[in-house]
């Protein structure tokens, strides 16, 4: 497990009454290795009409499974980024967009335990027609 650890070692002489005569330690951290990339891909290819459900399935490399996913939304229209779907083992997200615009759809990605913001990311367009 990721951590931080402290190697003791202790000795004493033959015969010696005491709990031990000599004592060295060192100190170790142990680091969850990291996600290295992540890819998605969308159900159905852009553009795609509004009110047509898509899933997004995406796939992480490296890292500790089971791996975290997080979708966010970002509309050219509104300027803005919505978390559509927060961090969990879940690696799909489906969106019935009801607008037509420009959009573009991001997957974060960490391994498990990980407390990152993200190790890995990867994002795509997304057309919706009327």
């Amino acid at each position: 497990a990721a951590g931080t650890y402290v190697v003791q070692a202790r000795t004493r002489s033959a015969g010696s009454a005491s709990v031990y005569d000599s004592v060295t330690q060192s100190t170790y951290r142990i680091t969850t290795p990291a996600v290295t990339g992540v890819s998605f891909s969308p159900s159905l290819a852009s553009p795609r009409a509004a009110n047509t459900t898509i899933t997004f399935t995406a796939t992480a490399t490296g890292g500790v499974a089971p791996q975290q996913y997080e979708f966010w939304l970002y509309s050219n229209t509104a300027g803005t980024w919505t978390n559509m779907q927060a961090f969990s083992t879940t690696n799909t997200w489906s969106w019935t967009p009801a607008a037509a615009g420009s959009y573009v759809v991001q997957v974060r990605a960490r391994s498990a335990g990980s407390t990152a913001v993200l190790e890995a990311f990867s994002q795509s367009a997304y057309s919706i027609t009327p």
